[in-house]
C-alpha cells in the first residue's frame, strides 16, 4: 500500500495534468497487480467525485453502487468524512449492513496525499478484505495467539481473531498505555502483550 501510494504521489502532477483517464488508468493497474486489493480509490477533497479504476464517479452514486456489490454502509463506515478531514495514515472498518456492531468485513486503509502536508489534497483509499488481513497476520503470529486490533482515539475494534473475551479489559489497560509502549500484562490469567501506537 505504501509502495503503491509513494509511486501514486511521485506523479500525481503529471496524472492531473494528463486528466482523469490517466489517473483512473493508475489505480486499476494497482488494483490489478496486487490481488490483495478488493478495491483502490482515489479522492481529491472537498470534491463531489471519486477515481475509481473504472472512471472517475459522484461520491453519492458511488456509495450507493458500493453498497449494493458488497453490502457495506460507506455513512457508517465514515469514509466521506475522514477523506476530507485525515492529515496522517488511518484505518477504517468497512462493516456490513447485516453484521453485528463489533464485527467487520473490509479494512479501509486510508493514506493522504501529499504525505507530509499539513493539510493533504486528497487521499488513496486501498480496501482490503479482513480475511486477507487476518491472513497477513497470521503469517508472523503463532496460531496459539489470539489477535485483537484497536483504533482511533476512541479504541474501537478493527479486527478481532477470536469472540468475546477480556476485551473490555484490553481496552481499558490500552487507554492508560500511552503513546508509543509496549508490555507484557496478564488479564484474569491470560497473557497479552499490548502495543501501543497513539499519538
Amino acid at each position: 500500500m505504501d509502495s503503491c501510494a509513494g509511486h501514486f504521489e511521485d506523479n500525481l502532477k503529471m496524472y492531473e495534468e494528463q486528466g482523469e483517464y490517466t489517473i483512473c488508468t493508475q489505480i486499476a493497474a494497482y488494483k490489478n497487480n496486487y490481488d490483495m486489493f478488493m478495491d483502490v480509490l482515489y479522492y481529491t477533497r472537498g470534491a463531489d467525485s471519486i477515481y475509481t479504476d473504472v472512471g472517475m464517479r459522484n461520491y453519492h452514486e458511488f456509495e450507493i453502487d458500493f453498497m449494493k456489490e458488497y453490502n457495506v454502509d460507506l455513512n457508517m463506515t465514515t469514509l466521506f468524512s475522514s477523506m476530507n478531514s485525515v492529515i496522517s495514515e488511518c484505518a477504517l472498518r468497512g462493516r456490513m449492513t447485516d453484521e453485528l456492531e463489533n464485527e467487520g468485513k473490509y479494512v479501509f486503509y486510508l493514506k493522504p496525499i501529499p504525505t507530509l502536508d499539513a493539510k493533504p489534497k486528497g487521499v488513496m483509499v486501498f480496501i482490503v478484505s479482513t480475511e486477507l488481513f487476518k491472513d497477513w497476520l497470521t503469517e508472523y503470529v503463532p496460531s496459539d495467539y489470539s489477535i485483537y486490533i484497536c483504533y482511533d482515539r476512541y479504541l474501537s475494534w478493527l479486527f478481532r481473531s477470536e469472540g468475546e473475551g477480556n476485551e473490555n479489559a484490553l481496552i481499558e489497560r490500552l487507554s492508560k498505555l500511552g503513546a508509543s509502549r509496549i508490555e507484557n500484562t496478564r488479564i484474569n490469567g491470560e497473557n497479552y502483550i499490548l502495543f501501543s501506537d497513539s499519538n
